[in-house]
């Protein structure tokens, strides 16, 4: 009786592994198709944006999903006291006072050696007195030259002061759409943290890992036909840009990297992207290009 239990279980069990085995090969089948090429359209810029030094958010200026231009100010740190040094640097910086000051004395010791030079000439005034001229002439030009290091002393801290209050203001580094906001006014932020993320949709990017036989037919510059998976689902068109120079010899793929026009911002990102080997041909030359939901003729986004 227990010889027949175990010629029961042993069978089902490797019935079990077997189906197993067949489901993963069969998925990775799907995945590794020699027919289909596989990867994925993500903005060509993206960042995480952190605060530029820790703090307080003072003010936010942003809300996710609105679109912003290169430079324009986002995020603004607590910069009272950064502000007040920055205007006590100011003050400093504004020396012209001491700087006539001490010019019209460097003008005096000059004008009064003149005289006794002249004087010492006609005997009328003797070594020492234009000796002390001389020496009261180079103490004046000294403390002249004194007021203008602190002119230009000043002028560097009020450059610096000025380098700290724009450490406190976060920009967008490039025109885009703002894709999160992770902050809140009032909130004490780092900068390790990324606060807001920013992406230009614009232009979508495609890397893909490319069989070698295909490394002779691909050329950059020329555009290529890509399936785009859910939810775009159609026939969109990408600019080859990058032929990596360097294959890996391991899986005997070399990289390319596409790029898909997107300047009506109609196609998300994130979306899958498929490359047919068997249809790779460049549609430079004369090829008719099928119409897609989201591109043109000449594949640009409508």
């Amino acid at each position: 009786m227990s010889r027949t239990y175990q010629l029961i279980v042993v069978p089902v069990g490797l019935a079990c592994l077997l189906m197993a085995c067949m489901r993963t090969a069969e998925a990775q089948a799907n995945w590794q198709s020699p027919n289909g090429l596989h990867g994925v359209a993500f903005p060509k810029q993206e960042v995480e944006l952190s605060v530029p030094s820790d703090g307080v958010v003072m003010r936010l200026l942003v809300a996710e999903g609105q679109i912003v231009e290169e430079g324009q100010l986002l995020l603004l740190m607590d910069d009272r006291i950064a502000r007040q040094s920055y205007r006590v640097a100011e003050l400093s910086a504004r020396h012209d006072a001491m700087i006539r000051h001490t010019e019209a004395g460097v003008k005096l010791a000059e004008f009064k050696l003149r005289n006794l030079t002249e004087a010492f000439q006609t005997g009328a005034a003797d070594t020492f007195e234009v000796q002390e001229a001389r020496v009261q002439l180079d103490q004046a030009k000294a403390q002249y030259d004194a007021e203008l290091e602190k002119v230009e002393l000043a002028g560097q801290q009020l450059e610096l002061e000025r380098d700290r209050l724009e450490q406190l203001e976060l920009r967008a580094p490039f025109a885009g759409r703002v894709i999160r906001v992770e902050t809140k006014v009032g909130a004490a932020e780092n900068s390790a943290e990324p606060v807001i993320v920013l992406a230009n949709l614009e232009v979508l990017k495609v890397e893909l890992h490319l069989p070698l036989d295909l490394y002779g037919d691909m050329k950059v510059g020329d555009s290529y036909l890509l399936s785009a998976g859910a939810p775009v689902n159609s026939v969109l068109t990408g600019t080859l840009t990058t032929i990596d120079p360097i294959i890996d010899s391991a899986t005997e793929t070399f990289r390319c990297a596409f790029e898909i026009d997107n300047s009506r911002q109609n196609l998300p990102a994130g979306f899958a992207i498929e490359l047919d080997p068997a249809t790779v041909s460049s549609l430079n030359a004369n090829t008719t290009i099928p119409v897609s939901s989201g591109q043109d003729q000449s594949g640009a986004s409508r």
